[in-house]
Formats: structure tokens, sequence, C-alpha cells
């Protein structure tokens, strides 16, 4: 049976890392708290046995019936289950199977047999809370935890699983100091102190910078495509996309049958919804109530801004756009702002609280039954889309240090 992991009961899972990096959003359906990462790390150390193994040792063939077996000291009477990534992605809605569960008795012991068609990632997961992720390749797991010390397991049987533990505890701590960062920005934006909100979102983005340098070194030089491959789908493709190519040719002929590789093609080819396509114009009023057209700003690079002024994520992302408007807006760039606010007067006054100086500003007033959402598919915002010269959407929902560097790539620092 498939299921959804709980995003919102396993706030310390790694697959929302990247989401907590770049992805708060204020939903149409539902009033969504921010997500945000526990993080706390060390440095990666790869065990000797590990670093000296090739590629091939660790190619992605592997598959068939085995067996999770082990200890699990002061857990008595509660459920382990093993759960099976299809293909084990940094986002969200993660499909799994349950491969099957055990209750724990007083001695804490346990076995799950299981069976995978490829090798991929799996969990040992208690309490929808206490998370130990393994890398599953049709071999024998013997695993040792305390229920109370539960990041701290050993494992025999799967090389790879110490992989995955020491990457993503090392991202965790790089985390940590991005979302201090983030939460003295927020704090500062709130007390109404600009120059230590700058300063904030500049450790956020150096941060940021260094996050997305490590995963793509990681990749660059794992040992084990399994875990180069995962590393690389973690990138953003628009920004990353070479990088992504070239992945895709060195592990030709070695990860070919993999769901991870192919995941890594369909990425590099750009298959990424709307990315690619002419964008759908927009003509709306302006604040002033004289129409203004996204088509008018055809010949120029475009931020087109989905946002409002209710939305505490937009309303934090805006020192970003602001400054990278005065950063560009010489060099053939500008900002589309659609605004999906219900008050013209909240909708004005956040424009001048926020310092949105760009004139491109237009709203229905309609909150979440603005017609001009729909072509793009938004469901929450803040919601972004970046346009070239040309009238095609080339990146969706870059924000803070992703944006910047795509800007980056295209207009120069």
């Amino acid at each position: 049976m498939i299921n959804k992991i709980n995003i919102r009961n396993m706030q310390k899972t790694i697959f929302i890392v990247l989401l907590s990096l770049v992805t708060f959003s204020c939903n149409s359906s539902e009033n969504k708290k921010d997500d945000s990462a526990l993080m706390a790390g060390n440095e990666k150390e790869y065990s000797s046995s590990v670093q000296n193994m090739n590629r091939e040792s660790m190619a992605l063939k592997g598959d068939g019936n085995f067996t999770v077996k082990g200890k699990i000291t002061g857990a008595a009477g509660k459920k382990v289950i093993l759960q099976i990534f299809p293909v084990f992605t940094a986002g969200r809605n993660q499909k799994v199977n349950n491969a099957g569960s055990v209750v724990l008795d007083e001695s804490g012991e346990f076995e799950i047999p299981a069976k995978v068609d490829h090798k991929t990632f799996g969990a040992l997961v208690i309490d929808n809370a206490h998370v130990a992720y393994l890398v599953l390749d049709g071999s024998d797991i013997q695993f040792t935890a305390d229920y109370n010390d539960f990041s701290n397991f050993s494992l025999e049987g799967s090389p790879e699983s110490k992989l995955i533990k020491d990457f993503f505890s090392h991202l965790l701590g790089m985390v940590t100091q991005i979302n201090e960062a983030r939460a003295a920005a927020q704090q500062a934006q709130k007390s109404g102190d600009k120059a230590a909100v700058e300063r904030a979102k500049t450790l956020e983005n150096k941060g940021v910078d260094a996050y997305f340098t490590y995963v793509k070194e990681y990749a660059d030089t794992s040992s084990s495509p399994l875990m180069a491959l995962f590393a690389t789908g973690m990138l953003e493709p628009s920004i990353y996309g070479d990088f992504m190519k070239e992945m895709g040719k060195r592990y030709k002929g070695i990860a070919d049958d993999s769901p991870y590789y192919q995941r890594i093609l369909k990425l590099a080819a750009g298959e990424n919804g709307l990315i690619g396509q002419m964008a759908p114009n927009i003509r709306l009023p302006n604040p002033d109530g004289d129409t203004m057209a996204l088509s008018d700003l055809r010949g120029k690079y475009v931020l087109l801004d989905f946002w409002a002024s209710w939305c505490a994520p937009c309303r934090r992302e805006n020192p970003n756009v602001v400054k990278l408007y005065k950063k560009y807006k010489d060099r053939n760039f500008t900002v589309f702002s659609v605004s999906l606010d219900k008050s013209k007067n909240s909708w004005v006054q956040a424009i001048q609280q926020d310092g949105l100086e760009w004139p491109n500003h237009v709203s229905e007033l309609a909150f979440w039954s603005t017609e001009a959402i729909k072509p793009y598919g938004v469901r929450s915002i803040p919601a972004a889309f970046l346009i070239d010269p040309e009238g095609r959407i080339i990146a969706k929902d870059l924000r803070g240090y992703l944006l910047e560097k795509k800007l980056e790539q295209l207009l120069g620092k």
C-alpha cells in the first residue's frame, strides 16, 4: 500500500531541508504555518571501507529479498516500521511502501523481511518522529539504536547507509545556521530595523550558498552513484542544469535502469511544468486603475511575482526582490507584481512599506479567485516565474540566494 509521509509530524526529516530553504508559502486551501527543520549536525566522516569502494562496487543494480533486524532499547510497546521509497527526493509528498512493521517487546529485538526491485532509500520509523534512513540494496542489515538517542544508531551490512547518515548530519548542521540567520531577519523585520534585516539576509544567503556548494561537490565526488544522483537531484535545474547533464553522461551505462538516474535526465532536460513555455499574458489594473500588461515588458528579463500584503512569507521575501531589482534594474531586468489582495488600501500600503519601487503592480483584488493565477497553476504564494526577453519562462519559484544566483548567471555580478 502506498502512503504519504506526514511531513508535519516528521520535522526532523531530511527531505524538508531543501523546502525549508526556499519554499515557505501561504496556501490557498489552508492556513499553514512555516515548515522549518530542527537541525544539528557534525562533519562528514567516511569509514575507510566506504572511501575505498569504487563506483562499480556501489552500482545501482542491487535488488532482491533481504531482512532488516536488530535491537532498539527503551521502546517497548512501540511499533517500528520499515518504509521503502520508490524514489526518494528532497520535497513534499514522499511516496513510501510500508514494507512491514513490528511492535517491540521488552527485549527491543525485531526482524522485518522485505524486497526491493532496485537499489533505493528506506527508513526505520517509530512514532513518525524517530527516523533512521537506510540504503536498501537487497542485502541484510543489522540495526542497533536507543529510542532516546535514536540519531546515534549503528548498523552493519549497508556501507551506503553510513554515507547517507553522514551526509544528512552535515546538511542539518549547515541548515541550523541558515535558519538562525532567517529567524534573525524575521525578528529585525518585525522591529523595522532595515540594516539588521540586510545583515541577517546576507548571512542567510552566504549559508545557502555554502549549502548548495557542498551538495554539488558531494555529488561530484561521491563514491556512490546512488548518493551522487540523489544529491544532484537536490539542486535547482535552472541553475545547475549543466552539471546535471554532466552527471547524466558520467553515470550512463552504470545507472541507466535506476529511477534516480532517469529523474536526473528529466531534470536536466528541463521537464519542469511551465519551464520553456511562453508566459501566459496578464492584463490587469494598477493602483491608479490603468491597465498594465505583462507582454508590454517583452525585451526584458522579468520576475513575475505573485504575492499579497497578508502573506507573511511574501513580505519576508520582498527585501530580497527589492535588493535584486535595485542591482539589476539598469541591466534589462524588472519585476511584474500580481497581488492577491482583497483590500486596495492594504495592497497599496504594503507596496509603500516594503519599498517595492518598480512601477509594475497589478491586482484584481479577488483573493484566491484571481483569474491570473490559473494558467500558472499557482496554489500558494509567494510564487515567482522568471521570464526571458522573448517571453519564455526559464525558471520558477527562485527566491533569495537562488534567484540572485540565476540573475548573476544571466546578467553578471
